[in-house]
């Protein structure tokens, strides 16, 4: 049976309070676990970690190290990384995703563009004032509150 190997996308997010050095260690250390697994990184760009602020904290971190791969791993190779990746200390989140090929959005056959020649002006309607309601007497209820008996009495 061969291997099926897929296109991947890695997040890593590490502690703020890493130095410099700390922090390449724990990189190199979190690149060796996905090359032992089998994965290979891809040479389109060469990322650096950038500290930005977490939207929410995350074990009491308020902000973290992003670094983000383009990676092809087998697919049975991706259980056993999470696994890893749960038991590494230096970690303070990662999130793996399928690297989905983008497709074309196919053009409308008709040219909406050239239907609309002139549009015309509304008025809104805010601009017009509101009729007021008319204040209904005592006799007018009274009148009414017959007018119901006599019918329901039919």
């Amino acid at each position: 049976m061969t291997e099926q190997t897929k296109e991947y996308q890695i997040t890593l997010l590490f502690p703020p309070s890493f130095n410099q050095e700390t922090l390449d260690q724990a990189i190199q250390k979190t690149k060796k676990l996905i090359t032992d697994q089998g994965g290979s990184f891809s040479q389109e760009t060469k990322p650096t970690a950038q500290l930005k602020k977490l939207s929410y904290p995350i074990n009491k971190h308020g902000e973290a190290f992003y670094l983000t791969y383009n990676l092809s791993l087998s697919v049975l190779a991706i259980d056993p990384l999470k696994q890893e990746l749960n038991l590494n200390k230096d970690l303070i989140r990662y999130l793996i995703t399928n690297k989905a090929k983008t497709k074309e959005i196919p053009k409308p056959a008709i040219d909406y563009s050239k239907m609309v020649e002139k549009v015309e002006k509304m008025e809104p309607e805010l601009t017009k004032k509101p009729t007021p309601f008319k204040k209904i007497t005592k006799s007018q209820i009274e009148d009414l509150d017959k007018k119901l008996e006599e019918i329901l009495n039919e």
